[in-house]
């Protein structure tokens, strides 16, 4: 059965390099809405058709041959979203530290309600595309079945496990983007994902993760989508707003682990 469980982490983990890698192979371009302001282009929100078809395709393997049990449901939320206030501090500075034209065009006088609407509309719609494939995939099943996998203190496992392999599943971004882009990028999805598996454990609920996920994720596509359009300047070394996610994130997992034993041995 461990035998097993190890398999299909494995095939999960192929699943996921494969349908993140398909779009490039087979040359499909995902949906694009163009941004303007005033006339002024300011940048390209973009909706992986292929990532939303990767999503249903695993619902149908899971429901049909592999059978992990997804919990997503309205259980706990609120002690979720409260563990969870960490992650609005990452969609804070997505928003201080975003393109001066999007700020500007956010703004009194910028964007019309609709361009305004129509913008958060896609960029959450976006961003569920990603934060829903990624919970599923590395808190929802790989977390679940490290689980299984693990004797001793399975849960601390699993939720460490988990999160390496999440932050290793980009080092594939070696082979097409800069050094320390890629490396601040890994210590950067580790300390995230410490803290989603250490909520979806203490909540049993994989929608708390899944929304905090997404909200991330939509602050990003809106307030970088004109730095985007540019060469961006690479990192000639580790970020040190990367490491500190990942050593506060760590921290506060640990905080959050302890509170929760304390919790059911009272």
């Amino acid at each position: 059965m461990r035998k097993k469980r190890i398999g299909l982490i494995v095939f999960f983990l192929l699943y996921i390099f494969v349908t993140t890698k398909i779009s490039g192979w087979l040359n499909i371009e995902p949906y694009q809405v163009g941004i303007s302001l005033h006339n002024d282009f300011i940048g390209v929100i973009s909706i992986d058709k292929l990532q939303v078809a990767s999503i249903i395709l695993f619902l149908l393997i899971n429901l049909l041959l592999t059978h992990i049990e997804i919990r997503i449901s309205l259980k706990r939320i609120g002690l979720g979203f409260l563990f969870g206030i960490p992650s609005f501090l990452i969609m804070f500075l997505n928003i201080v530290q975003g393109d001066k034209i999007v700020l500007k065009a956010m703004s009194p006088g910028g964007w019309s309600l609709k361009i305004l609407l129509m913008t958060i509309l896609y960029a959450l719609i976006s961003g569920l595309v990603i934060g829903v494939f990624e919970e599923l995939l590395f808190r929802g099943v790989i977390f679940e079945l490290l689980t299984k996998i693990f004797k001793k203190n399975a849960p601390v496992k699993a939720i460490i496990g988990s999160s390496l392999i999440f932050g290793l599943t980009h080092a594939i971004n070696y082979l097409d983007s800069p050094f320390w882009d890629t490396t601040n990028q890994i210590v950067y999805a580790i300390g995230i994902g410490m803290l989603f598996a250490t909520i979806y454990y203490v909540t049993g609920n994989l929608l708390v993760p899944i929304l905090l996920h997404s909200l991330i994720d939509m602050t990003d596509i809106i307030f970088s989508m004109n730095t985007n359009l540019l060469d961006k300047a690479s990192n000639s070394g580790l970020d040190p707003l990367s490491f500190l996610i990942f050593v506060g994130f760590s921290i506060i997992s640990l905080l959050i682990l302890r509170y929760y034993k304390i919790e059911k041995q009272a």
